[in-house]
């Protein structure tokens, strides 16, 4: 299938069967017993339905506790090479990659290299009102920066290679008076402000910075900084709605997304990082609850944290807190779920996209449902199980 480079694109970054788990995801195994066989049934029977309704094309894993539930591949990562999608294959997770971003300041604040407190203009100086912007406004999209890169010169942008230096030179030209603490605005620019912030601080390439504190401490080797080359054949091609059919998405530069969303990942290497989320190995317990904590209200029960929106969910009588992040980059839609009282996770990457704005596009309101249902259902059979 020839790329289609001329093909006007619609971009935003946004904020994305059963078998065991190769190695230490906190232990991950599969479990028998006659509760397990009932919700591994009821969620293979939705995702399955799910998948049919949605023409769905990509990985879906379900986790809970030290248990994958579920885990299964749907339509091809390679049209041209006749790949399937398998829960080996990597995926562009888009604006999940912010939760790794944050989860990079948080660490450099426990080494005592940054507090949440700087202001911009101590890394960036100059930036407009960055002595009024601090690093947490940067995270919780509080910072009042409220126009992305992309504009009119949106394909320009993607497909060349672009700085961090030149991201940032192009954020201060759009956004000459940004008034923090007014309101949350999510902005893609925050966070690619963030990865030349962690650049300044550290003396390391952000992708240098993830490799070392991150995908190796949690054995993520299948994850990396993402780039416009294909390194691995279990690599998903994006694609791209079009006419009844759909095409493969022009071979854009992945620098243009940066700290926002340049990271490539398979479901198997997502669940590494959910469960490290209940470990110290990255940082310690305290931090991981600065993380998840609500900070800026959202809207409708929803909040913002650290990379993380944050819902309260009502099921039955109860009320749950859900932390989840859902990305969209061309050819790409993905999401992840984590229910910290359930210890379950559920991480869905499509290599499929509509083109379409994130209300708009049914592939990403479609993933969004399917993991909220799964998590109610994983929530429903454990009511049913303790009586």
């Amino acid at each position: 299938m020839k790329r289609i480079l001329s093909f006007i694109l619609i971009i935003i970054l946004i904020s994305t069967g059963c078998g065991n788990l190769t190695k230490d995801a906190g232990k991950i195994i599969q479990r028998g017993g006659e509760n397990n066989k009932v919700i591994k049934d009821k969620i293979t029977t939705y995702t399955d339905d799910f998948a049919k309704q949605q023409n769905f094309s990509g990985v879906i894993l379900v986790a809970k506790e030290n248990d994958i539930l579920f885990e299964k591949g749907y339509g091809m990562a390679n049209y041209e090479e006749n790949q399937p999608n398998n829960p080996k294959t990597s995926f562009r997770i888009a604006s999940i990659t912010k939760q790794i971003t944050a989860m990079c300041i948080i660490i450099l604040r426990d080494m005592g290299k940054i507090s949440l407190s700087d202001k911009v203009n101590k890394y960036i100086p100059g930036f407009p009102n960055g002595d009024k912007i601090t690093i947490e406004n940067l995270i919780t999209h509080s910072s009042g920066i409220t126009e992305d890169l992309y504009g009119s010169s949106t394909i320009e942008v993607m497909m060349r290679h672009n700085t961090p230096i030149q991201l940032v030179n192009m954020i201060e030209k759009k956004n000459t008076n940004p008034i923090p603490n007014v309101k949350f605005q999510y902005c893609n620019s925050n966070y690619i402000l963030l990865g030349y912030i962690i650049e300044r601080v550290s003396g390391m390439k952000y992708e240098n910075f993830i490799n070392r504190y991150i995908f190796k401490p949690l054995d993520m080797k299948d994850s990396r900084y993402d780039t416009n080359k294909i390194v691995s054949e279990n690599e998903a091609v994006g694609y791209l709605n079009y006419n009844q059919g759909f095409i493969d998405v022009p071979n854009y530069d992945m620098s243009a997304p940066y700290a926002a969303g340049a990271v490539r990942s398979t479901v198997h290497d997502l669940l590494k990082w959910d469960r490290a989320l209940y470990t110290e190995k990255l940082v310690k317990k305290s931090s991981i609850e600065d993380i998840f904590k609500p900070r800026v209200e959202e809207g409708n029960n929803l909040y913002y944290g650290y990379g993380w929106n944050i819902e309260t969910e009502n099921i039955g009588d109860n009320k749950y807190n859900l932390f989840w992040h859902y990305g969209n980059i061309p050819g790409f839609n993905t999401f992840i779920l984590h229910d910290n009282d359930e210890e379950s996770v559920v991480i869905i990457l499509s290599n499929r996209d509509s083109g379409l704005m994130q209300g708009n596009n049914p592939i990403a309101v479609g993933i969004n449902k399917a993991a909220h249902d799964i998590s109610v259902l994983i929530r429903e059979q454990d009511k049913l199980n303790s009586k």
